[in-house]
């Protein structure tokens, strides 16, 4: 009995090794492994009450996060600017030389905008500057619209000669435009940045996830320091490197492509919401529109029609799209008298217009190819007054709007009579736009 008593004595401390530690020491252990790769990473960590792995998630992820920012691929919230229109129509006039492209969208600048254009046609050569500013942006109300809808609802547009016509008197430089547009699709916007934000707590909660299971591999890892090293290298590891240090994989695009793929879900979004637009297009001009081209011209010309247009986005975000836009109106003038003689001096004219369009993405605003024609007819006034105001008859109109940076673009217009006589017409304009803050209040 003896002998049996001291074999036992003998042997229990080395059986007592080989049972299985009490998780408790298994968990100090990954803790104190997370500890000592923490400090080497980052020697200022003092105090995380004890949540050594989490807080080294947390660092891991916040490196993925800062090398996708340097990559332009980090999650973040949508700003109001990412969501601001990329296709809102350019500070121009409509209907006239100024008219900058062919059927002139309705959908409104966001903010301010303005354009300087360079024009050619039977007057001469004139330049021609316009303002355009969406009040209900700049001097917003604290009930109503959502920032976005409003960017998109409605704007003025004031126009200007800036310069003196070849042929023309100065008396020809007595103009002034008002135009305003109207767009009744506004209200999209707010239910796009409603998805947006959702999505965004969604990816939020996820990131979050993430972390956690983060936290749980680091704690198990065999190699703490070698696996966070591994993690937050610019190079990605193999997946038998990352399991011998790890203990398993990770996959690390989950973070590093996260901000891309929610940049990319958020501009199909907005660019759904502004693939159509049905509103008002309104104008007022005093003066002579022409420019010169009929000396002495002097008047009042009103403008109210409906424009709507549809554009088919590709499956492919980086294809060319197409689309398709229409308007109608009408055009009432009323001249000065003595400004012609033996002839009408008013009269009202059906106006419609056709274009198809062609947008091919850039990394600021599309780059927009549009063709059309445009036909008017209605009670005559004078021969010279109808050719100059092309107020009768067919025109064919093209135009090319190139952007330059997010905020500065160039555009050519060339407009000429298929039928009805009148003379062609060229703009040449520099447009800009304010942009939207980066956050939404």
């Amino acid at each position: 009995m003896r002998s049996i008593v001291r074999a036992l004595r003998a042997t229990l401390p080395c059986a007592l090794l080989l049972l299985p530690l009490p998780r408790a020491l298994h968990a100090q252990s990954g803790a104190e492994r997370c500890k000592a790769a923490l400090i080497a990473v980052s020697p200022d960590t003092t105090d995380v009450d004890g949540k050594w792995c989490e807080t080294l998630a947390t660092y891991v992820i916040g490196s993925l996060d800062g090398r996708a920012r340097g990559a332009s691929s980090a999650l973040a919230a949508p700003s109001a600017r990412d969501l601001q229109s990329r296709t809102a129509g350019n500070s121009a006039g409509a209907g006239g030389a100024a008219q900058g492209e062919a059927v002139p969208t309705v959908q409104p600048t966001a903010l301010a905008s303005g354009s300087l254009a360079a024009l050619g046609s039977g007057g001469g050569s004139d330049a021609v500057v316009a303002i355009s500013l969406n009040p209900l942006s700049l001097f917003p109300s604290r009930a109503g619209a959502s920032t976005l809808e409003r960017s998109r609802l409605a704007d003025v547009t004031i126009l200007a000669p800036v310069g003196g016509s070849d042929t023309a008197t100065a008396a020809s430089l007595d103009y002034i435009g008002l135009r305003i547009r109207v767009n009744l699709f506004a209200g999209g916007s707010a239910r796009a940045l409603d998805s947006a934000e959702s999505l965004f707590r969604s990816r939020v909660v996820d990131r979050a996830k993430l972390s956690a299971e983060l936290a749980a591999i680091l704690r198990d890892a065999p190699k703490a320091g070698e696996c966070v090293a591994l993690l937050v290298g610019a190079a990605a590891p193999s997946a038998a490197r990352q399991r011998d240090a790890c203990g398993r994989s990770f996959d690390v695009q989950r973070i590093t492509d996260a901000g891309a793929a929610f940049r990319r879900y958020t501009a199909a979004l907005r660019d759904s919401v502004d693939a159509r637009y049905l509103g008002l297009d309104l104008r007022y001009d005093r003066g002579d529109p022409t420019f010169g081209e009929v000396p002495g011209l002097d008047g009042t010309f009103l403008f109210a029609g409906l424009a709507m247009g549809k554009r088919i986005s590709p499956r492919d975000a980086d294809q060319t799209s197409y689309g398709v836009r229409l308007r109608v109106g009408v055009q009432h003038i009323a001249l000065d008298s003595g400004v012609v003689v033996d002839s009408v001096t008013s009269g009202t004219a059906f106006d419609a217009a056709l274009a198809f369009e062609a947008s091919y993405p850039t990394a600021f605003r599309p780059l927009r190819l549009l063709g059309g024609l445009e036909y008017r007819g209605g009670s005559r006034i004078a021969p010279t007054v109808d050719d100059a105001l092309h107020r009768r008859g067919l025109q064919w109109r093209v135009s090319l709007d190139v952007p330059l940076t997010e905020a500065n673009g160039i555009a050519v217009a060339f407009a000429t009579p298929l039928s009805g006589g009148g003379k062609p017409t060229l703009n040449v304009s520099f447009n800009w736009q304010l942009l939207m803050q980066e956050l939404v209040p």
